[in-house]
């Protein structure tokens, strides 16, 4: 079995049978993890034999069952390393593959145990890889159609279309494949959408895309490209110019402090006499609400300006990971090497 034969081959599995990953194919995998982090600076390890991780509730919560082994992907926390994690950890899935061995990418539903692998200062975890022999070979997931990750300008001879087909075979979170292949002039560039664990999906789609298409075919954009498109960005402007008047008036000191007090209080609110008190306003500088001959004050979550700025940050809580890390980069905009 080859590379391209493995990256059709491969699909997630989530349920593992006792049998021990054999010391061959151990062996194999821990040298070229060995490899991999002497030749990129990265950290990535491989646990064998350690159920603890996937033998809690996470681990019922993602349907996963006689997990035993894994890949921890590690590095350090700069610009680049989720895309990089993304790439060489797609490679071990495919070499596991070629070993015989069924594998699952995992984000959080897994237990982080003491031990088990090293996460030094400076570095991070993205995720792992769980690695066994599955009781199934998994099945094959929905994928887009190439016109929905091709920019609308690229050009697209035969080879591309071949890494775009192999793209489109690569695991994302939820199946997610938010990504973006531009070519232009034997230039490719990629870039990622809006999403959880984009940079390291990018990372994975380029592997696939580099493996099918043939690296001597083009070379990558060394053009660091804003990573959201412009409709995105104009979106995301939207809502914060609607958010306007809000983000204002919580950014007034007594303003903030009113809306403190009525979170200290009941749910019917509370009555201006008390909110004057505990602010130390005047009655005019409260805007009230009247019920009978008693003026009470109170939070309307179900407003539409509070369903503006809910909408707003659950926007940039969605981009915020599409955004390159900038940790240890140098300042004055020197390159900085991934």
């Amino acid at each position: 079995m080859n590379e391209l034969e493995a990256m059709k081959a491969r699909h997630a599995v989530r349920a593992f049978s006792d049998r021990e990953i054999g010391a061959e194919a151990a062996g194999t995998l821990g040298d070229e993890i060995k490899r991999i982090n002497k030749e990129t600076g990265l950290h990535i390890q491989l646990v064998l034999n350690e159920p603890g991780a996937f033998h809690a509730d996470k681990a019922h919560y993602g349907n996963f069952s006689g997990v035993r082994n894994y890949i921890a992907l590690v590095g350090k926390k700069a610009s680049g390393t989720e895309e990089r994690l993304g790439y060489w950890g797609v490679h071990l899935v495919i070499l596991a593959q070629m070993l015989g061995l069924n594998s699952c990418w995992v984000g959080m539903t897994f237990s982080k145990i003491p031990g088990a692998f090293t996460v030094a200062d400076g570095e991070t975890l993205l995720c792992v890889i769980v690695l066994g022999y599955g009781t199934t070979q998994g099945a094959a997931h929905p994928v887009k159609r190439a016109d929905q990750v091709i920019a609308k300008d690229s050009e697209r001879p035969d080879w591309f279309m071949r890494g775009i087909d192999a793209a489109l075979l690569a695991p994302t979170a939820l199946n997610q494949q938010k990504f973006t292949f531009r070519l232009k002039d034997g230039t490719v560039s990629a870039k990622p959408g809006i999403g959880f664990f984009v940079r390291c999906d990018l990372g994975i789609a380029k592997y696939h895309f580099e493996k099918a298409s043939g690296a001597e075919q083009f070379t990558w954009s060394e053009q660091n490209e804003m990573p959201l498109s412009e409709s995105e960005l104009a979106s995301v402007k939207a809502k914060l110019v609607s958010c306007f008047d809000v983000l204002s008036e919580l950014g007034d000191e007594t303003r903030f402090s009113i809306v403190l007090t009525l979170m200290d209080g009941p749910c019917s609110g509370r009555r201006v006499a008390d909110v004057c008190r505990a602010v130390h306003l005047s009655r005019s500088s409260v805007s009230a609400q009247k019920e009978g001959t008693l003026v009470y004050y109170y939070l309307n979550p179900s407003s539409a300006q509070v369903q503006k700025c809910a909408d707003l940050f659950r926007t940039l809580s969605a981009a915020i990971p599409a955004i390159p890390d900038r940790a240890g980069d140098e300042l004055y905009g020197n390159r900085v090497e991934c």
